[in-house]
């Protein structure tokens, strides 16, 4: 599959990014939790600090950031989830 987008796709898909990091900055201290869904996986390196990854609507990983993006650790975790980041499943 392939998935095109136009130059205002991008820009709002790079506003919605900033806006959201604002927000985390702004919620840092906060004691709550913000959920953030994204198919972007920069951002959620960039703005997570837990992933989720659901298939269909089920819990397959349940991770901190850093072990969600370690391929070892994910690929023993979810083997969905592993294919899913190295983009050969979507």
């Amino acid at each position: 599959h392939t998935l095109a987008r136009s130059g205002a796709s991008r820009e709002r898909a790079a506003a919605a990014a900033t806006r959201a990091r604002h927000t985390r900055r702004a919620l840092s201290g906060a004691p709550m939790t913000v959920v953030f869904a994204s198919h972007n996986l920069g951002q959620v390196k960039r703005l997570a600090t837990r992933v989720i990854y659901l298939e269909q609507g089920r819990v397959q990983a349940d991770l901190p950031v850093a072990e969600f993006f370690d391929r070892a650790r994910l690929q023993a975790v979810s083997p969905a989830a592993s294919l899913f980041v190295k983009g050969e499943l979507v």
